[in-house]
């Protein structure tokens, strides 16, 4: 199992490869470094490699994280909030690469809070209210009409597919 905690603090500043070869227990040093330049590629750091992660970018310095996690080969991946500090395009990338993991039979486990990302992207979501379970299963049915206004006061609907179409005026607050 690997893990990804919200808080994303990085000690040392040691070079992006290094840090991505964290995750690579009981391999030889080359091949945690081979293993780890391919997640750093996955990530779209392969330029990055040697470069010192306190010289990276907020967002880089997630992207290196989470290729320490990839790096894991784990079978199963739980992830809080892995989008922070992403801007959309890599977001959506991230999605896309654990998608990928879950279709190779990996269990992947994500808090986000983008609900329209979440709807795209998750087989199964778990709606959480005050850490009180609300609503479960596929996000057409986790994401109904009703959960939309009592969990977030809002409303919105599916459109071609798993795309979320929130209505940008909020609800009165007296109906949540």
């Amino acid at each position: 199992m690997a893990y990804l905690p919200q808080e994303r603090t990085i000690a040392w500043d040691l070079k992006a490869i290094d840090i991505a070869a964290l995750g690579c227990a009981g391999l030889s040093a080359e091949d945690s470094r081979r293993h780890a330049q391919q997640q750093l590629v996955v990530m779209g750091l392969s330029d990055k490699a040697e470069n010192s992660v306190f010289s990276l970018s907020g967002g880089q310095r997630a992207r290196v994280l989470l290729a320490r996690l990839l790096a894991t080969d784990a079978k199963i991946y739980c992830l809080d909030e892995p989008l922070t500090a992403l801007d959309p395009a890599w977001q959506r990338r991230m999605l896309e690469v654990l998608k990928a993991r879950a279709v190779q039979g990996c269990t992947v486990i994500v808090s986000i809070h983008d609900i329209g990302l979440a709807a795209q992207f998750a087989d199964d979501l778990w709606v959480l209210d005050q850490g009180r379970l609300v609503a479960h299963g596929v996000p057409e049915v986790a994401l109904s009409d009703d959960v939309l206004r009592q969990v977030f006061n809002i409303t919105g609907m599916f459109t071609d597919g798993r795309h979320l179409r929130i209505d940008p005026k909020a609800l009165p607050e007296h109906s949540a």
